[in-house]
Order: C-alpha cells, then structure tokens, then sequence
C-alpha cells in the first residue's frame, strides 16, 4: 500500500493507462528515483535508484517501485519523457525519437491550466497530470518526431520553451528532462513531515496532434537551443500620458491589500497592449514595486499576463472613470470606420457564378460575396493552368488567393466553403479529394512538396559487386515519383497560425507563396535539406480568420507589401439564421452541368485577350486602380490592376467565352470594389509603421496635442530622434497630423495634433472617390493624400493653427512653378502651391466645400500671406508644399 492509502490497482490501472498513451511497447524508457527535500533553507536531492525498462515492464514493475515511496526512502518516481535509445543513455544527445510535446505548470490546478491553455488558443492538451504541486501538460504527435542533427533538438526545445511561457510553464524544455510518473504519491520533503500527495491523471482524451500545426501557432524568437525565449504576439503599444497619469493615481491610493492593488493596475496596462519595460518604468517607484524591486515586478506582470481579472473581480472597481473615458475616446475616434462595408454591387453576380449564388442563397446562413469569392477561386484552381492573359511578359494564370474576415468566430466562414466543394465535387471528385487540403501552410519546402516533380538521385553504375564494384558509370535514378497533378487549393481555417508563421524569421513560405501567385514556371528553395522543386505549379490558397486576429498579427506593411496585396480580402458574415439548416436545392443538377461544361471548355483554351470595349473600359479604370493609397490599407490593395484581370478572366471562362469582354470586366471591377471596402473595413487607417500608429494613437489620446518631448515619452525615451522624425513625417504626408509652431526665445517649440478621423482618405467608400467628378475621363485621377491635403488646410485656416501647411512628400507626384491659393474666409492665411497636372482647382474646391469660382489664385506667396506682384503662367492644378 502507498503512504496515501489509495487503492494500489488504481494507481496502477493509471500507470498503466498513462504508459500506453505516451510510448509504444518497444520503447526503452528510463525510470529515476529521487528524494527531494529542504535543508538549511535549500532545496536538496539525492538519487536512490535509476533503471532502463520496455514499456510494459515499467507496470509489472509497479509494486516494486511503490516500496521506493515509503520511509524511508521517500522516493519520488521519475520518468524520461523522451524514450532511451539503449541502457545507460540519458543525455539529451543520446534522444533519437520525440512522441510528446510538453510543459511543467507549478502551483497551478488542473482547470486553471486547461484555462491558460483556452486562453492562449493552443489545442487541448492530450495528457494532463495533477502532479500534487502543479500541473503536467503533454501534446501527443500524430507522428513521432526524428531527431537526426543538433538543430532537430534545438527545434523542439524551443517548441516546448514556447508553451511554457504561453501559459506560465517552468524550464522544463530540455529532451533529457523527467518527470513524474502517475500512480505514485509525491512524497516531496517528507523526511521533514511534508504530506504526500497524490500525482494523477486529471484529464486524458487520447488526442493526437501535428507538429507543424502546433509550431504555426508559437511565435518563437531565435535564441540558443533550449533557452529560446516567446515572442509577443502583439507589438507593445506605447503608454498614454492618461493612462500613465492613472496608473501613478491608483499606485499613491492608500489600500489594504498593495499586492491586489499592484496587481490589477498590472492586469489593466497588460491589456492596454502596454509593454513589460515600459510598465517597469511606470511603477517602480511605486507602491510595493518600490519597496521590493524588479523581481516582485516580474512575479506580478507574469500573473497579470495570464489571469486578467474578470467584471465580477471584487477589485475590478479600480478601473476609475479614467481608463473608462480613455476606451470611450479610442471608440469615438474610430467610429467613422468601423460600419460594415456595403455589399457588392448587381454587376458582381454576373453570369454563371452570379446564378449559383442566387440559387444556394436562401439555404444558407454564408455571406453571398463569400460563396461568390470562394467559387472564383476554387474554379480558377480546378481549371489549371492553361487559360491565362499576358502583361508585358508575364502570364497571369487564374490561381487567386483570398482571405476570408469575418467580424466574430460567427462568418459561417467554413459553411460557405462547403457549399462550394460540394458542387465542384460533382465536376472534378479527384480534384477535391486529393488536391485541396485543409490546413498545414508552415513553410515553402512543404508547399513545394506538395507539388513536388519526380526526385532523382545520381547513383554510380558499378561492374561486378553492386557494393564494391569498380563505378564505370552514373545514371538517374527516381527516388520519388512526385506529385502528377500540379493543382492545389489549401484551405487555412486558422489563417491566423500561417501570419505567425510567416513573421518568423528565415521562413520560406512567404516566398514560395508570392512566386507561386507571380506564376513561377518553376518553385523551388535554395534549404540544403530540401532537393524538391515543383514545375508549373497552380496553387491557391483560402484563409479564415476573424478581423480581431487579423490585426493582432498584421500590424506590418512589409508583411502586406510582399503577399497581403496577393490576396482578396472580403469581409464576411451571417446572413440569416436557418435553425434548421438549409433544406435541398432544387435546379442545383442544371447549375452543375454548366459549372462542368465551363471547365472543359476552360481547359481547352491558352491565351484569353480583352476585346476592343473591354480595352476601351480597362483604359479609362486603369489610372484609377493603379492609383497608390496610404497606409497598410494601400499595402494590401496595391495590386489591384492584376486581380481585377484575374477576377474578370475568370467571369470569362465561366460565361465560356473565349475573350474578356465588357461585361465581364464590370462584374470583376464589383467585384473588386467590394473587396476594396473590406479591406478599408479591416484595415482602418493603421499605417503599417509601429513607431508612427503608436504616435497617432498618443495624439488622439490628448485632443491638446503634444509636444517634440512628450511624444518621445510615449516609447519611454526609448526610440531614437530619427525614428520619430520619419514617423511624423509618415503622419504629415497622409493627413492624418498637423503640426503648430509656437515662438519661444529660442528654437520655436512644435505641437503636433491628430486630424479628425475621416479628414483623411480612408477607402471607406468607392472605389473611385467622389471628387473625380470634377476631372475629366482622360485626367489623371486626384489622390486621396492630396484631397487630405486640401481639407487640412481648410482646417487649419478655420482654426487659425497655422498659415502655412507642410506636406512636402507629396512633391514626389511632380511639381511645377508656385502659387497660392486663399480660402474664402481666411484672411491673411495662405497655403503654398505647386502648379502640378495631378489636381484640379474644381477638385479643390471640392475638398473645401465651396465653387471653384469662389477660390482667388494668387502670384507666388510668402509665408505671411501677402500676395506677389506677378501672376503664375499654371491656372487651375495645384499641389500643397511647404
């Protein structure tokens, strides 16, 4: 019997049960005894016993190794979580093979752990231990992982250091490590009186889980092997002066209970996105921070991290009517955003495609423009590639990419699919059985392999013995024989693991994602390890993701700039609600035999051309779509001529045309549009660069603006002088800052201050602003910096801020000789011009709000506003400079 008196054949029914998930029969696996007890205020172990067992003789030799626990000895029994290659072998480069991920949670009970877990949306674990003292979590693979090279380990220590700090585990990472075996008491210290306690399995499901699906959602910074370190997966926000204000306020309150008090100030910077150092900063010399130092800081910000304090917190009143007016200003400020963006026009639903949606509408929950988005990609995939239209000297295949956003985990983002691999199956059942795959984007040499040519290997030709002969010649032999079809549609459910997948660094995937959209005749990574390649690859991809874990993990327009633009982005949601789910379709079978016969016909053909009104319509919207916006917004759109030539090609090949015609071209240009305001939707108006949406936020935060100094106190002092200039810079040229000098008996002190949300362009509307109206079809279109601009130094001309705006950057659009332009009403203030082919005085006075007749154009200016003598030779088209 154990010291617990618990009922041995349960304890061993759990060994045995523990036993059979985590190792297979021949597993070697290594058994430590170790007495672990307190001396002299330090924590002492001595080992009493050590054995190599098959894994079915570690339960045979259950009551044997209970005798261990018992006093004396006071044995707790350990296991090597790894299997052992042979006896005698227990150091982590002995481990050839890896069957479980895991972590080690102290002090933490079991629901708490599962709850960490939730929390940081990682998969339930398979195994979870109540040790006695904590909790021991353990992620089953799917396949048992080889360890071959010292960077294999480095690999899944850094995997298993990356759980433990997602959810507050120990440094349990290294391949040598062991642990508790259940069935037997934990008789931690009990040579000094120590209870037993019990370790058991608390939950156990059986659950298998991938590698690579489990990596995809860790974010792991590069560092030594078994000391790699968790990136955050948010980018720490800068700390307002309010909030900084609040903090230092509710620090100097007297309290009870400092540590609650400590605490829930930490929860509450912690969920403003604010960072560790820059916390650090803020309350060290407060409270109990002060009197205990930075490690009593770390203990806390570590709980604050993991257990955010709900409503119903008995401390959650001290969230004072501060912070509260802060998340009412953040919400004002960007309510002019966040309206659902309209739905697509008629024109989208031309043709077949339009038909199909129509029909499955009333039977679905889905949105209509995802059906519509997703059944131009799959049938762009299915078709292959053969159908294509040429740029210059590219071709452009109809493989498209789209990502579905949906405003809650409600889009019915995955119903929509289904809808459309049920017909496509009834077209091309191979094609959906073995050529879309569910999940798995981690890198390019997976994608390529997925796709992969025959693998050959150069093999010497020996006469005589076939081991030892002498070579006489080399030929080719096939190792693998590849992929034969080319085709690949990869639905990504969890689109957000592929984001942090593709932030890692020295990740292949991005690449081989964007030459593989480009129409790389031929895919291929220059890895050591990796001799695939895939020739005339057609791969596409589907993502779903929620517009919350979008932003969390697109915050970067170079992200956006190398594949975002890729991509159609479509705002997605539930459009009715059928508690019984929809009912069969009738008419469906018709539909379906013209979805079949589009693709015959669409194999057949090579190169698709526009006929002459389909030039005549590409002409007049090219200078429009080609047109750059601001901020990642434009990042993401930036390749809008190319998949409008994508969406409209497809339109052809379904209508089995064998050219683009108008039509078709208006149905991709709705299309796109629609698209358009999603991406505008989800996007906003972040700008891409972290240093300046972190200054934008200060500004908005403090109606009063802020000054050079105060803005370097947003990052703590810890951003350097020209870091900020080009942010500002950044936040001049699209409108979204002005600045005022104020004179002091030295250098003229700048205060910079947000412009009103919606004052600059957002893409919340059209595709093609209402200001064109002014410009002739055959003008260049006007931007949407430019109408900022404008409606910036109306602004400031109502506000007497200043006389004179800078926004020299927009000089890079072309500019010619000066002049001026008075606002009526605004004597004495005057905005320096460039005479530039790019913006009408109609569109002027468009953007002020009055007739063009109204607007006096005056002769080179000054500063001061006082007109020149002489007349500028350019009437009509002006560009603001400093």
């Amino acid at each position: 019997m154990n010291t617990s008196g618990s009922d041995s054949r349960n304890d061993a029914a759990e060994l045995d049960r523990f036993l059979q998930v985590l190792f297979a029969p021949s597993d070697l696996v290594e058994i430590r005894v170790i007495e672990t007890y307190d001396e002299q205020d330090r924590k002492r172990s001595r080992q009493l016993h050590r054995d190599w067992l098959a894994r079915d003789q570690v339960f045979a030799q259950f009551d044997k190794l209970s005798q261990w626990t018992r006093a004396p000895r006071f044995g707790n029994i350990f296991f090597g979580v790894c299997p052992r290659p042979q006896r005698g072998m227990g150091k982590k480069a002995d481990i050839a093979v890896v069957r479980t991920l895991w972590t080690d949670i102290d002090d933490c009970s079991t629901d708490e752990a599962l709850e960490r877990i939730s929390r940081a949306r990682l998969p339930r674990p398979s195994l979870v231990l109540n040790s006695g003292h904590g909790s021991h979590c353990y992620w089953v693979l799917d396949h048992p992982f080889a360890i071959s090279s010292a960077s294999d380990r480095q690999r899944i220590e850094r995997l298993n250091a990356a759980l433990g700090r997602m959810i507050g585990g120990d440094h349990t990472q290294d391949l040598s490590r062991v642990l508790r075996l259940p069935g037997f008491d934990n008789v931690k210290n009990a040579r000094n009186g120590a209870h037993p306690t019990a370790c058991r399995i608390a939950h156990c499901d059986d659950a298998k889980h991938s590698l690579a699906q489990i990596e995809s959602l860790l974010p792991i910074a590069a560092s030594d092997a078994g000391t790699a370190q968790l990136k955050s997966t948010e980018r720490a926000s800068p700390m307002s002066p309010a909030l900084r204000e609040w903090a230092m306020t509710e620090l100097g309150k007297p309290s009870d209970d400092r540590s609650k008090r400590d605490y829930v100030v930490l929860c509450e910077l912690h969920a403003k996105g604010v960072g560790a150092e820059e916390a650090w900063e803020c309350v060290r010399s407060h409270s109990k921070f002060r009197d205990r130092g930075r490690s009593y800081f770390d203990t806390t910000w570590k709980a604050a991290a993991f257990n955010y304090p709900s409503e119903n917190d008995l401390n959650w009143d001290i969230r004072t009517t501060a912070t509260q007016r802060i998340d009412d200003e953040n919400r004002n400020a960007h309510a002019a955003l966040e309206h659902w963006p309209d739905p697509p026009a008629e024109a989208a639903y031309y043709g077949l495609g339009g038909r199909i949606v129509r029909l499955i509408e009333p039977h679905t929950e889905a949105d209509p423009a995802a059906i519509l988005v997703q059944l131009h990609v799959a049938f762009g995939n299915v078709v292959g590639r053969g159908p294509h239209f040429r740029v210059e000297g590219d071709r452009h295949f109809t493989n498209m990419n789209a990502t579905l956003v949906g405003a809650t985990a409600k889009g019915r983002k995955g119903t929509s699919a289904g809808r459309v691999f049920a017909l496509l199956s009834s077209i091309d059942n191979d094609w959906c059985r073995n050529r879309v795959i569910s999940g798995g984007l981690s890198s390019g040499e997976g994608l390529i392999w997925a796709v992969r040519d025959p693998i050959l290997k150069r093999e010497p030709v020996r006469a005589g013995n076939k081991q030892t002969g002498r070579v006489i010649d080399y030929e080719d032999v096939q190792i693998d024989a590849g992929e034969l079809d080319k085709r690949l549609l990869v639905v990504e459910s969890e689109f957000g693991g592929v984001l942090k997948v593709l932030a890692r660094e020295g990740n292949t995937l991005s690449p081989v994602l964007r030459r593989a959209w480009d129409g790389a005749d031929v895919l291929k990574t220059i890895t050591k390890n990796s001799p695939a390649k895939a020739t005339g690859a057609h791969i596409s991809i589907i993502g779903h993701i929620t517009r919350d874990e979008l932003r969390r993990n697109l915050d970067d327009t170079e992200i956006l700039n190398g594949l975002g633009n890729r991509f159609l982005w479509v705002a997605v949601r539930r459009s009715k609600c059928l508690p019984e789910g929809g009912g069969a379709i009738a008419g469906v079978e018709r539909l379906i035999e013209e979805l079949g016969a589009a693709t015959a016909f669409a194999r057949s053909l090579c190169e698709v051309r526009r006929d002459a009104d389909a030039r005549a319509l590409w002409h007049k919207v090219y200078p429009q779509l080609s047109e750059g916006r601001p901020g990642l917004l434009g990042a993401a759109i930036s390749r809008a001529e190319a998949q409008v030539m994508r969406l409209a090609l497809i339109y052809a090949l379904l209508d089995q045309c064998r050219e683009i015609r108008r039509p078709h071209l208006e149905a991709a240009l709705a299309l796109w549009e629609y698209c358009e305001r999603s991406a505008a939707y989800i996007f906003g108006d972040a700008i891409g660069d972290p240093t300046a949406d972190a200054i934008l936020a200060g500004l908005r935060q403090d109606p009063e603006g802020l000054d050079r100094a105060q803005i370097h106190q947003l990052f703590g002092r810890h951003r350097k002088a020209n870091q900020i200039d080009r942010a500002l810079g950044v936040l001049l040229q699209m409108g979204k800052a002005r600045i005022t000098r104020e004179e002091t008996n030295g250098r003229p002190r700048e205060r910079w201050f947000a412009t009103p949300v919606g004052s600059a362009w957002n893409g919340g509307g059209s595709l093609r602003p209402d200001l064109n109206s002014h410009i002739s079809l055959n003008s260049p279109p006007v931007s949407g910096a430019q109408h900022t601009a404008v409606r910036d130094f109306a602004a400031a001309a109502d506000s007497n801020d200043a006389a004179l705006i800078s926004l020299n950057s927009l000089n890079s659009q072309g500019a010619g000789s000066p002049t001026q332009v008075t606002v009526p009403g605004s004597e004495g203030l005057a905005a320096t011009a460039v005479s530039s082919s790019r913006m009408s005085m109609g569109a002027v006075g468009d953007a002020l709000g009055c007739e063009e007749s109204e607007l006096s154009e005056i002769s080179s200016g000054r500063p001061d506003g006082e007109a020149g003598e002489e007349q500028s030779e350019s009437e009509g088209d002006v560009e603001w400079t400093g």
